[in-house]
């Protein structure tokens, strides 16, 4: 079985939900034709928006109508009964607890004894957390690019980004089955068109943006969507600050002082970089929050794991666990091992950030243009605390509430 003919790779891609990107479930259909998983529109409705519309072509409705499609129900179970007949030479079935390698022909998980057998003597085979490993990364770029294509169709990108998730955190054996399918119908998935601008010209024809102010538009509303669903509210935790910041107005405001402040030297607490961390950290789900810069030359915002080094000098590099974005000497910089710098259309004295824990991305903009900074990528696997870091005695830091 060296790969699925291009009839059976567009049937898998018919029977794919553009939300979700997983074969139909309970599938429905709308007005303008378009179909999805009922729980799939259903969520996306649960958004406010004003009114129904469809994900796929934003046709707008003025009731909630939903027509249950039995047809595509029973393709898509079809689709699945097929797929459940164990391929030519798999023969490990009986041996579910001994799946230690991954044919790349037959796209089939073997044990052991299956891997010496006729049918897979002469293919290529590797460990199946290796392959694992290889598909993940894979599938995320993949991903990560549809997201990037959906720009302002937030409902799609909240929805999909948690299957995403839920589905990479499979065993390796499991997250393999059926992997190319799945990669495929990722990569053909029928998408929203891009943001057009009608002309009112003589021919009334209508026309692309120019992709930089597509850009703009779809990272505002994107970023609108954001602060009104996942607002979080955030205070500074003065047990964490370093001796010589001091946290005031409620946690609220830090600034950075030329006398060192007496205070207990407690684990918590930065000793020799002017750090501080939020009373709050997040272990999953979605978080914005907005921090104002007042002054000051040197300074970085960000988030840190939680057992980030607290004792002597730490580096402020992902590597070291740290991801943020500052200002040195009139220069923005995302905090990177190689020095980074960072092209802003003004000065930025609102910052937003947005932390997507399952997806691993916490991604930076300016608050008051709506403008897309920077986006840094990483499997979080402890807890995340939004971190506030002032060089500058003359830096003014407030957390918006």
């Amino acid at each position: 079985m060296p790969g699925r003919s291009p009839a059976v790779q567009s049937l898998c891609t018919d029977l794919t939900c553009p939300v979700c990107l997983e074969y139909y479930s309970d599938p429905v259909t709308l007005a303008c034709g378009h179909s999805f998983c009922c729980s799939c529109i259903s969520r996306c409705w649960q958004i406010p928006c004003g009114s129904f519309s469809c994900p796929v072509c934003r046709q707008h409705f003025a009731r909630r109508t939903l027509e249950r499609n039995w047809q595509l129900a029973e393709a898509v179970q079809h689709l699945h009964a097929q797929q459940a007949q164990p391929s030519k030479g798999s023969g490990c079935a009986k041996r579910q607890q001994n799946l230690k390698l991954f044919c790349q022909n037959d796209e089939s998980v073997l044990c052991a004894v299956c891997d010496r057998s006729q049918d897979h003597r002469s293919h290529s085979l590797i460990p199946v957390e290796k392959a694992a490993q290889e598909y993940k990364t894979q599938w995320t770029q993949n991903f990560r690019k549809q997201r990037a294509m959906l720009g302002a169709n937030f409902p799609q990108k909240l929805l999909s980004s948690k299957n995403w998730s839920k589905t990479c955190r499979k065993p390796a054996a499991k997250f393999l089955k059926n992997v190319k399918s799945t990669i495929m119908r990722c990569e053909t998935a029928k998408l929203p068109l891009p943001n057009v601008t009608l002309i009112p010209d003589r021919s009334n024809t209508l026309v692309q943006c120019p992709h930089q102010d597509s850009q703009l538009f779809s990272s505002r509303i994107l970023l609108k969507e954001i602060s009104q669903h996942f607002k979080a509210d955030v205070t500074l935790d003065g047990k964490t600050a370093n001796p010589y910041l001091v946290v005031y107005e409620n946690g609220r405001r830090v600034k950075r002082c030329d006398t060192k402040q007496d205070v207990p030297d407690n684990p918590e607490r930065f000793d020799s970089d002017p750090c501080v961390l939020t009373c709050e950290g997040f272990t999953s789900g979605r978080h914005y929050w907005e921090v104002e810069v007042e002054d000051g030359r040197h300074w970085a915002l960000g988030v840190t794991k939680a057992s980030v080094r607290r004792k002597g000098g730490v580096r402020a590099t992902p590597e070291e666990g740290i991801w943020a974005i500052g200002l040195f000497w009139n220069q923005y910089r995302a905090l990177t091992s190689a020095v980074n710098h960072l092209s802003l259309s003004q000065g930025l004295q609102k910052a937003g950030l947005f932390l997507d824990f399952d997806l691993g991305e916490i991604s930076f903009y300016n608050a008051e243009t709506m403008e897309h900074i920077y986006t840094f990528y990483h499997r979080f696997t402890e807890k995340i605390f939004p971190l506030v870091w002032v060089w500058s005695t003359e830096a003014r830091i407030k957390l918006s509430p």
